[in-house]
């Protein structure tokens, strides 16, 4: 970036998803935003989705924090949709939160969604759930069970048992399991689950079900239970805008791909990076993936002309 503003500074126009990339870039992310205020701070617009991206930062998002509280202070928003990030950051969202609570508390305000946004996180759900409970209070609702459930946060569910006296029913434990045995590729525990009539196919707030996570992490025998019960839907989309198919073609699990593919599993869909499975698999590397899908829709393409010549 520096080279770019010396070289061709007045052709580098500072847009918002500029601003946005620096604020999210988890390797020097810091060193870029401060780059961009000192050479170009007018034209450097610090927006409610600037300030998203760095509280969603799972790097160094608490150092880029400080410097725009600090350097554009009145310019920085602490909005739902900023506490809902911070609250959701998997790696130091508990930092984030104390930062902005330090600073700028009167106006943090701890709605339900960011509740929700806390009792998902995957891997700090328990601890954001506590800090928030501790520093601010929250409210239990029934759309907050359902977030922690649906993101296999079996011990949050618990903590709201103990900690507000509420009596969690037992639906929602074993759809926390399923959901968390979906993740660790537990087929037998999803199976039995599925079987005892846990819905297969619940969305959480991030659009994504029991069948996208197990095909994320590349879990056949986890896909091959959820495909065989016929109740989930091989194209559901993520709040990305990605269905299962993306991420197994992304991670190379072509086992998982093929399974997916035998489904129903549709290529059109576009993520809200303007990325489609095949396009994600070949910028990670993984060829044959990218041929297995290729050569899939060129199948489907000779099978609907065949269909057309033949009305």
């Amino acid at each position: 970036m520096a080279l770019l503003l010396d070289r061709r500074g007045t052709e580098v126009k500072i847009t918002e998803e500029v601003a946005k990339a620096a604020a999210g870039n988890e390797s020097n992310g810091k060193e870029m935003m401060a780059l961009l205020l000192d050479r170009r701070g007018t034209e450097v617009k610090i927006t409610e989705e600037v300030v998203k991206a760095a509280a969603e930062n799972e790097d160094n998002g608490k150092e880029i924090m400080a410097l725009l509280l600090d350097r554009r202070g009145t310019e920085v928003k602490i909005t739902e949709e900023v506490a809902k990030a911070a609250a959701g950051n998997e790696s130091n969202g508990k930092e984030m939160m104390a930062l902005l609570l330090d600073r700028r508390g009167t106006e943090v305000k701890i709605t339900e969604e960011v509740v929700k946004a806390a009792a998902s996180n995957e891997f700090a759900g328990c601890e954001m759930v506590k800090f928030l409970h501790g520093h601010m209070g929250i409210e239990v609702t029934t759309g907050v069970i359902e977030a922690a459930a649906t993101s296999g946060q079996e011990q949050v569910l618990r903590f709201f048992s103990q900690c507000f006296s509420i009596g969690i029913e037992d639906n929602w434990l074993k759809i926390s399991r399923l959901y968390d045995a979906a993740k660790k590729g537990d087929a037998e525990a999803v199976r039995q689950l599925v079987d005892d009539g846990i819905p297969p196919d619940k969305q959480n707030i991030h659009g994504v079900t029991p069948l996208w996570i197990a095909s994320s992490h590349g879990h056949k025998a986890v896909v091959q239970v959820l495909l065989a019960t016929d109740a989930v839907r091989v194209n559901v989309r993520s709040v990305t805008g990605r269905t299962p198919l993306f991420w197994a073609a992304g991670m190379g699990y072509s086992e998982v791909v093929k399974m997916l593919l035998d489904h129903g599993a549709e290529q059109h869909y576009i993520d809200k990076d303007g990325r489609s499975p095949a396009s994600i698999a070949q910028f990670y590397g993984w060829m044959e993936v990218a041929d297995l899908l290729n050569k899939h829709i060129a199948q489907e393409y000779t099978i609907r002309s065949h269909s057309s010549g033949n009305e």
